[in-house]
This record gives structure tokens, C-alpha cells and sequence, in this order.
């Protein structure tokens, strides 16, 4: 399974990319030269096959096609795990 290989390379610090300019690791998402800390991270939404990030605001952030990201459930699994709890008010 990948999942423990993966976390196995996050908790030392590396990243995990999903293609050529899109990564994961425990500071946040990364793609190209942007990055989105978890903690301004706000969630995500699959619509007409684009995977769209957006920022904690509700912004977007990057939108993606779901063709474009290399094992994209692997992807959302890490994304869950990362999203920060939000206190309800």
C-alpha cells in the first residue's frame, strides 16, 4: 500500500509530488512556485472533472483537471488529512 511509504516520506521532511509541478508535504500544497500552508488551506470540490483548491476564505485557489494528478485518491486521502478542523461558532 502507498500510504505508509508515503507517510513514511513526509514525516522525514520530503515532499510527495502528484505530477511535475504539484506536491504535498506537512507544511502545505505546492504548486509551481505557489503554496498554500495547511492552515490557510479550506477545502476542496470535484466539479466537471476539475479539481478545485481553495484558500480558508473560500477563494480559489488552484483549479486542476482530475486527468492531470497522478493517483488522485491518494491526493484527496492527503488532502482530509491535513485540512484543518475548523471551530464552529
Amino acid at each position: 500500500m502507498l500510504l505508509p511509504k508515503v507517510n513514511t516520506k513526509l514525516d522525514n521532511g520530503e515532499r510527495v509530488g502528484f505530477n511535475d509541478a504539484l506536491f504535498i508535504s506537512t507544511t502545505g500544497i505546492k504548486y509551481q512556485t505557489d503554496e498554500l500552508i495547511w492552515e490557510h488551506f479550506g477545502g476542496q470540490t470535484i466539479q466537471a472533472g476539475q479539481l478545485n483548491l481553495k484558500r480558508a476564505d473560500g477563494t480559489a485557489w488552484h483549479t486542476f483537471p482530475l486527468a492531470e494528478i497522478e493517483n488522485i485518491r491518494l491526493f484527496l486521502a492527503l488532502l482530509r488529512h491535513y485540512q484543518p478542523t475548523r471551530e464552529v461558532k
